[in-house]
């Protein structure tokens, strides 16, 4: 038998070593306007060694709603936590928050008034970057001001799926991700837009507002950085599994035809630019990213393909016929007399047809 909701709204904070972040992250959520008692926080400490593990205590010692889990070491990346969360949460809908981030002022309430309204099940604000003392409005989030879109779905919106789909922007009905056993999956990128775009192909109501969600800590390349400055071959090799998965999840809403009409090459456009930066020839992951990759590329249709960027193109040519390093020596711009660790895989069998 399924549980009824005990709380309004579940706000889920997984966290691994968030040092003095993760109190002022679980802070900006007490400071909520929304009455406490709607509101429960779950914290889920992915084996830390730092001080956030005595901060967490410290707050569910003091504080009926907050509710404390512990992960025995290793930390194995946020997926985890945040299942284990979500089959914890008490929350008639659920909401992420980073260990190191904070909610504006306003923002669950706002959040909650539209799920309402619009017997919405997933609901997408915006965010700001924040440096520790001020926070912007990315370039790129500019343009979906004033653009709010309510009680939709993609099919007849597929603009929602444009808002970027990180999952710490949005609130989930908890008996959206129950009846479709949507979760995580074990990625160490990637893992999160999988999620949120699953849970908003799957609704039968979502909603975008144009309104600040969350502040979005900036930290050096050393510490949390940019995704860019994070990836690695491995990582790579996780970000095609995602996008494949992606790929599958709107096939199985019957949507292929959208995604390869409207997203596809926005996909192969990220993959690329991110290839850019974390491709390492001498990595011992670098066989397991190329088998990945060559999967993915032979499914791009050839309609696909001739809308992308010559050289994109020409790179995937040499990716289907199996000449790889020429292939990411030309999505990377190396230096063609550079010296390369050998790479041989099976030939790939070409793409499919459009």
């Amino acid at each position: 038998m399924v549980r009824g909701p005990e709380f309004d709204l579940s706000v889920i904070v997984a966290f691994h070593n968030a040092g003095p972040y993760l109190g002022p992250a679980v802070q900006s959520v007490l400071d909520q306007t929304i009455y406490p008692s709607r509101v429960e926080i779950v914290l889920v400490d992915d084996a830390s060694s730092d001080e956030s593990a005595v901060t967490a205590a410290d707050y569910a010692r003091r504080i009926g709603n907050v509710t404390l889990y512990h992960l025995e070491p290793p930390a194995t990346g946020p997926s985890r936590p945040r299942n284990l969360a979500i089959d914890k949460a008490r929350g008639r809908f659920l909401m992420f928050l980073d260990g190191d981030d904070l909610l504006f002022e306003g923002a669950s309430e706002t959040l909650l008034e539209v799920a309402t309204d619009d017997a919405a099940e997933v609901v997408s604000g915006l965010f700001h970057l924040y440096d520790g003392t001020t926070s912007w409005l990315p370039a790129e989030m500019r343009h979906f001001l004033g653009k709010e879109l309510r009680a939709t779905t993609v099919e007849r919106s597929p603009w929602i799926l444009a808002v970027p789909q990180v999952h710490w922007t949005k609130i989930f009905r908890r008996s959206l991700l129950v009846e479709h056993a949507i979760r995580f999956a074990p990625l160490t990128v990637g893992e999160d837009v999988l999620f949120s775009i699953t849970a908003i192909l799957a609704a039968h109501s979502a909603s975008f507002v144009d309104t600040p969600i969350v502040k979005y800590r900036q930290r050096g390349a050393s510490d949390r950085g940019s995704i860019t400055a994070r990836m690695t071959p491995r990582k790579l090799t996780d970000l095609v599994k995602s996008k494949t998965m992606i790929r599958r999840a709107f096939e199985e809403r019957g949507l292929g035809a959208l995604y390869e009409s409207r997203f596809l090459a926005v996909d192969i456009g990220q993959l690329f630019r991110l290839i850019r930066v974390g491709f390492r020839r001498d990595s011992a992951d670098v066989h397991a990213f190329l088998r990945e990759a060559q999967r993915y590329i032979a499914t791009i249709p050839d309609s696909v393909v001739i809308e992308l960027p010559e050289h994109w193109r020409d790179a995937i040519e040499l990716m289907c016929s199996g000449r790889y390093r020429e292939s990411m020596r030309l999505i990377t711009g190396a230096n063609p007399g550079a010296t390369e660790t050998t790479v041989e895989l099976p030939r790939a069998h070409g793409r499919n047809p459009a």
